[in-house]
């Protein structure tokens, strides 16, 4: 059966299936009040009325950020050292010599 075959069918059946409803809400829905509408300005830069001042956030994520660059900079430092002995490199080298690489 070809790829194309299993999803052509499964459009073709779920395009039988009947369109929805989409006019008739809940009772619920009806008698709810209509949303408060805030100032968007606030809601775009992501802050709230009791957020914290944008220095508490900056100082926090100053020391998270020089944290990482220290874990980051140790961990390339170990990536550095080289895992063989000095003989072990030898050998490794000289067995590439001989098969002629």
């Amino acid at each position: 059966m070809r790829p194309a075959a299993p999803i052509c069918l499964a459009l073709l059946v779920a395009a039988c299936d009947p369109f929805p409803d989409l006019d008739t809400g809940s009772d619920d829905a009806a008698r709810a009040p209509y949303p408060t509408l805030v100032p968007l300005t606030g809601l775009l830069a992501g802050i709230g009325p009791n957020a914290p001042p944008p220095e508490a956030d900056a100082q926090q994520i100053e020391e998270e950020l020089t944290a990482r660059v220290e874990a980051l900079r140790a961990r390339a430092a170990t990536l550095r050292q080289s895992a063989l002995t000095p003989a072990e490199r030898r050998e490794l080298e000289d067995a590439l010599d001989r098969r002629g690489g």
